[in-house]
């Protein structure tokens, strides 16, 4: 992220990981707020809306994001949904089940109802996980990595001191075997609702207190070596001492997106740091972060949900930052490492029943040239800016940047509606081949680089 973000996000839990921020996607300021993605809605069952209006929605995304997971509900029967490649699998809907995180294999982790089985998904085949030793009444799986790690919950009936159910973090291998990795993370019960590429684990602690104040935190489970079932919790801190921190995503680094009492958060290598708010909406709330620490979440606004991304230091309203149309996106539910959203929302704002699964894909910067190719000083060469998109009736605006003082570019430059490049011109002072001259095109979204060449 740029400097600005560093201010807010820097770190989890006493992991250690030595890659920097890398969302700076501009040298000084961040980009202008505008239209820096497609959104394409997602196919969805054909339903008679005679019986019920369904209600479809995205649950998971995997890594690289050809393959996105969600359930579709009509009349109390949630079926599990799977694209691949924008396109709906074959083997949709698969009833009485839920989907709730994918691997880059398309391996599907989620549960079936009825009685509840944690189980998997590879094509049509379905695998049932093992079941915990004691009195498990039923287990849900949340999450797999690439290894065939998956992580979720089982729940006990009843537990020797009375409480009300328990659940016990749990995480099966490839072949279904179930193991115990409640330990020390609470005293009643625990979850572990994600897990990343190197096997480490977001999860939930909680116990009562006087049987009527139920008090749970979150924390990240590090396994003891690779591809280990042995591990042990950190907490995740928050601003005061045992204050309450809720961990929504966990990305390959460690990192963690939530929410702390005062607001949504990002934990890192360390410590805890605020997200910054939208100016018009607020504070939000993340769900999904990627290795870039790329975040994508929700504001949670009457009269309704609007999508968000923290991104170069700010935060941004997803509908901001698509073409306008009627569309509404009210979430943002997965990120993919090229940058792609998950999402939900309406196909049209003002009908009820059009809320659908979405796709919001980066507008990419495909070329940043100079003419002449050589500059030297004293001289206004151009610019042309490309994208891989045709702009739609506002433009797409790009933001240049220089790391010279010694050449100067326009803050902006704007693709024209129906077009895919724009010109820039560009004021070259002074210049030399001993300090190479850096511009930068940038979305919200992407950017591009280039080194200008001089005499």
């Amino acid at each position: 992220m740029s400097g600005k973000l560093s201010r807010f996000v820097s770190v989890v839990v006493g992991i250690v990981v030595v890659a920097a921020l890398a969302i700076a996607a501009h040298a000084s300021t961040p980009p202008v707020v505008g239209v820096s993605y497609t959104a394409k809605v997602l196919p969805t069952p054909y339903v008679n809306p005679i019986y019920s209006s369904p209600f479809y929605s995205i649950t998971g995304m995997s890594p690289s994001g050809d393959t996105i997971v969600g359930y579709w509900n009509q009349s109390y029967n949630n079926k599990l949904l799977v694209w691949r490649r924008g396109v709906l699998d074959a083997t949709s809907p698969i009833h009485y089940s839920s989907g709730r995180g994918v691997n880059d294999a398309g391996v599907i982790a989620g549960y079936s109802y009825y009685p509840s089985q944690a189980s998997t998904w590879d094509g049509t085949v379905q695998k049932v996980m093992g079941v915990l030793s004691g009195n498990i009444s039923g287990s849900y799986a949340y999450d797999l990595n690439s290894r065939m790690f998956i992580v979720g919950e089982s729940v006990i009936y009843h537990t020797p001191d009375g409480t009300p159910p328990n659940t016990v973090a749990t995480i099966w291998r490839k072949d279904g075997q179930p193991f115990n990795i409640h330990s020390n993370i609470g005293e009643h019960t625990s979850s572990a609702k994600q897990i990343n590429a190197v096997g480490q684990v977001l999860g939930t602690g909680g116990y009562w207190t006087l049987w009527t104040n139920w008090v749970t935190f979150d924390a990240v489970w590090t396994p003891s070596g690779p591809d280990s079932t042995n591990g042990s919790w950190v907490r995740l801190p928050g601003h005061a001492p045992d204050e309450r921190c809720h961990g929504e995503a966990l990305n390959d680094r460690g990192h963690v997106v939530g929410r702390t009492s005062l607001g949504p958060a990002f934990w890192d290598e360390a410590g805890v740091h605020d997200l910054p708010a939208h100016l018009v909406l607020g504070p939000g709330w993340p769900f999904a972060i990627n290795n870039d620490d790329l975040i994508v979440g929700a504001r949670f606004y009457s009269p309704t949900d609007t999508g968000m991304l923290w991104a170069n230091g700010e935060a941004y309203n997803l509908n901001d930052l698509i073409p306008k149309s009627a569309v509404l996106i009210c979430a943002g539910k997965g990120i993919s490492e090229d940058g792609r959203i998950a999402a939900n929302g309406f196909l049209d704002a003002t009908i009820s029943n059009s809320f659908r699964p979405f796709v919001l894909t980066p507008i990419r910067i495909t070329g940043l040239a100079s003419l002449p190719p050589v500059v030297k000083a004293g001289t206004t060469p151009s610019v042309l800016v490309s994208v891989d998109t045709v702009a739609p009736a506002e433009g797409i605006v790009i933001t240049l940047s220089s790391s010279s003082a010694g050449v100067i570019v326009p803050y902006t430059v704007t693709i024209p509606a129906g077009t895919k490049s724009a010109w820039a011109k560009l004021n070259v002072k002074t210049i030399s081949v001993a300090e190479p001259v850096t511009i930068t095109a940038a979305t919200v979204a992407v950017k591009k680089t280039m080194v200008l060449a001089s005499q």
